[in-house]
C-alpha cells in the first residue's frame, strides 16, 4: 500500500509535467491540416505561383482561401505559439491583399517570402 501511494506521489506529478511540456512543444504537428482545405503551405505556395505570373484574380481566390485555411489552424496552435508571431503573420496576410488588390508583383513576391518564414518558423 506504501509502495502504491509512493509511486502515485512521484509517477503523477512527473506525467502531468511530461503530458504539458510535449502539448506546448507540438505546435509543429498541430499546424499540419487535418483536411485539404487547412492546408496553409499548399495556399501560400499557390499564391506565390499566381502572384509570380500575374494571376491576379486566382490570386484574390487563393489568398480567400489562405486565410480561411489559417483561420481554421490558428485555435490549434495559439496556445504553443507566441502572440507576436501570430501577428506578424496576419499582418503579413494583410499586405498581401494590398499587393493584390494594387497588382504588385515584385512587392507580393517579397510579402509571400515573408509568409513563408513566418509559417516555417511558427511554433519552433
Amino acid at each position: 500500500m506504501i509502495k502504491i501511494r509512493t509511486f502515485a506521489y512521484y509517477a503523477l506529478p512527473l506525467f502531468i509535467l511530461g503530458f504539458f511540456t510535449y502539448y506546448l512543444n507540438s505546435a509543429h504537428a498541430l499546424k499540419k491540416p487535418r483536411n485539404p482545405s487547412e492546408n496553409v503551405q499548399l495556399y501560400i505556395d499557390r499564391l506565390g505561383q499566381d502572384i509570380h505570373g500575374g494571376d491576379w484574380k486566382e490570386a484574390a481566390a487563393n489568398y480567400n482561401r489562405l486565410k480561411d485555411a489559417f483561420e481554421k489552424v490558428m485555435p490549434r496552435i495559439q496556445v504553443m505559439v507566441e502572440v507576436n508571431d501570430l501577428t506578424r503573420f496576419q499582418e503579413t496576410l494583410a499586405r498581401v491583399n494590398g499587393v493584390i488588390k494594387a497588382n504588385d508583383r515584385a512587392s507580393g513576391m517579397t510579402q509571400i517570402e515573408s509568409l513563408r518564414f513566418y509559417w516555417r518558423e511558427l511554433g519552433r
